[in-house]
């Protein structure tokens, strides 16, 4: 093998090799968009049936304030479940916000990494929301674990007297609050998809800086 039969033979393996670069790299990202349009969709399937399970949730707290099964006597009882009520609202709005931004999110073959930002500028607000829903969450806990048992104190002291009654009360929030502490420390609140996103954002910038050492070293 002469000189120059060399040199083309090595053009040719180049040329090869480049070849299988490229695709290497398009299999890469094309498997990167798939996984992400398929996270993304079940984040969105996630947020739709979580704003009709807060209505559903709306909807009961109306129909006790309506119908009144525990026999409420004074305006003030009824204040814990109308807070409890507007709290879920507000966060039935935040959510149907989210689920739009979400929707109109599109995920293409040149324009991912954009995408996954945009997915985590969203999805992030889970796990740091901003005033409004983190104090409408507040709110919505305070409601229901304290202002709610402590709507019947009153009731409980004519029936057991005053000690007993404020007892009876309080168990149950202590019980409750103690229930909402060991689930927020094992994580039970805690959005995987958003970690997920950042590890398919992770891997596409990785491919991006191998693409740009690739095109640096031609």
């Amino acid at each position: 093998m002469n000189l120059d039969e060399l040199k083309n033979s090595w053009k040719e393996y180049d040329t090869r090799l480049q070849s299988m670069q490229t695709l290497n790299e398009k299999l890469i990202v094309s498997l990167i968009k798939e996984k992400s349009k398929s996270r993304l969709s079940n984040v969105k399937r996630k947020y739709l049936i979580g704003i009709f399970y807060m209505a559903a949730w709306l909807i009961l707290g109306g129909l006790i304030i309506v119908i009144n099964p525990f026999d409420y006597k004074h305006t003030l009882e009824y204040i814990p479940m109308g807070v409890y009520c507007l709290s879920i609202s507000i966060l039935i709005l935040v959510m149907i916000g989210t689920y739009q931004k979400l929707k109109n999110v599109e995920i293409n073959q040149d324009s991912i990494n954009n995408s996954l930002d945009r997915i985590l500028e969203v999805t992030s607000k889970y796990e740091n929301p901003n005033k409004l829903a983190s104090w409408t969450i507040r709110l919505l806990l305070i409601s229901t674990t304290v202002l709610f048992p402590f709507s019947f104190l009153s009731r409980r002291i004519e029936k057991v007297g005053l000690l007993n009654g404020v007892v009876d009360t309080i168990i149950p929030i202590l019980i409750s609050s103690l229930i909402l502490f060991i689930a927020h420390k094992l994580g039970v609140f805690k959005d995987v998809n958003s970690e997920k996103f950042k590890e398919y954002q992770r891997e596409f910038k990785e491919l991006k800086g191998l693409s740009d050492e690739l095109k640096t070293s031609e």
